[in-house]
């Protein structure tokens, strides 16, 4: 059996600019030089980026508009990257990404893509194989949805796609071999068989993914096939009592994965944590020690003094406003609400306007 796996095909990870610089990101934690970088106008799919720094296909993006970097890294720059950097250090994708998990804590992976590639010259299936499985509804389930999706056919290659574009896991199935001549403008029969298996994760589910990884011992292609294992299902019948041979056979021994993603904090207790440990908190301690000590300048003093009027902005208020319902303390919103700077509050499906 020849079964490879490309280990990360491409992702993207996320680092808050409070802690970081373009430089720092190239140099301490790509190990990279600056100079190598070209700046660019840049945009990212459902981000406000304006710009970016590319060597390659490694691209960083950055914006006024948003608190944070993107580092983007396609499969290629993946290659890349191993080639010149990690391979020559004796370092693995693992300890990269270790690095980061450990030593970073403003960042988190936004989106990964790992495949997991079959070349036997008979595989364990096809993309039109496992289709006419999910066309008979009761015979293919991932956790509770049956829904699937294709693209192209067998002459052309064909996708089938496992869960809607939206959803935040998603599975990959295609003849990577037909897809390669196509592109290459060569006959398949130049081309070994090859059918990639890809899953997609995005946002937490990404994130949690590589950090139980890294927490394992299990190498990437049997923690992935053990993540499939646990999520998706293919049967032999409508009683969902005989797997389907080829599946099992293909996820081998593997041990099924569970991932448990921890409660997300809100962007009040980000705002709150953030104001303690990386913000004004302790500048604020040392203004009240001079106010209550009688050691600031006129001006310094009403300063500190407008700090009491000062006004919610109508994101900050919102947060408030969610806190005083948590707590039962409703009570409270009205003067919440008369301390909001001019705007309006998106609260749900209400729109709270001050006046």
């Amino acid at each position: 059996m020849n079964i490879y796996v490309l280990y990360l095909t491409g992702f993207k990870f996320s680092l808050i600019r409070l802690n970081f610089s373009p430089r720092e990101i190239i140099e301490d934690i790509l190990f990279l030089d600056y100079d190598l970088f070209i700046e660019n106008k840049g945009s990212l799919k459902y981000y406000n980026y304006d710009s970016q720094l590319h060597h390659g296909n490694i691209r960083i993006y950055y914006g006024a508009k948003e608190s944070s970097y993107m580092l983007v890294m396609s499969g290629q720059a993946l290659e890349f990257y191993r080639d010149m950097v990690l391979d020559p250090n004796s370092l693995s994708e693992r300890q990269f990404l270790n690095n980061l998990y450990y030593n970073y804590n403003q960042f988190s992976v936004r989106r990964i893509d790992i495949a997991i590639d079959d070349f036997n010259e008979t595989p364990y299936f096809t993309p039109n194989q496992l289709l006419k499985i999910c066309q008979k509804k009761t015979l293919y389930i991932w956790k509770k949805s049956t829904y699937y999706n294709t693209y192209g056919d067998e002459t052309i290659g064909q996708t089938l796609y496992l869960r809607k574009p939206n959803d935040d896991e998603r599975l990959r199935i295609y003849d990577k071999r037909l897809e390669r001549a196509e592109k290459l403008g060569i006959s398949k029969r130049y081309i070994e068989n090859w059918i990639r298996t890809e899953l997609e994760l995005r946002k937490e589910k990404a994130h949690y993914f590589i950090q139980e990884w890294l927490h394992s011992e299990i190498d990437l292609l049997n923690f992935t096939k053990g993540y499939l294992k646990e999520k998706v299902r293919f049967y032999s019948d409508s009683h969902f009592s005989k797997p389907l041979r080829s599946w099992e056979k293909f996820l081998g021994h593997s041990k099924p994965v569970s991932i448990i993603i921890s409660k997300q904090k809100t962007e009040l207790e980000q705002k709150l944590e953030w104001f303690t440990y990386k913000g004004s908190g302790a500048i604020l301690k040392a203004y009240k020690f001079l106010y209550d000590n009688n050691l600031l300048h006129e001006y310094e003093k009403s300063n500190y003094l407008a700090l009491n009027k000062m006004e919610y902005p109508p994101d900050l208020a919102s947060g408030l406003i969610e806190r005083a319902i948590l707590f039962k303390r409703e009570d409270l919103i009205p003067t919440i609400k008369r301390k909001i700077s001019k705007g309006e509050i998106n609260y749900g499906k209400k729109m709270l306007f001050t006046k």
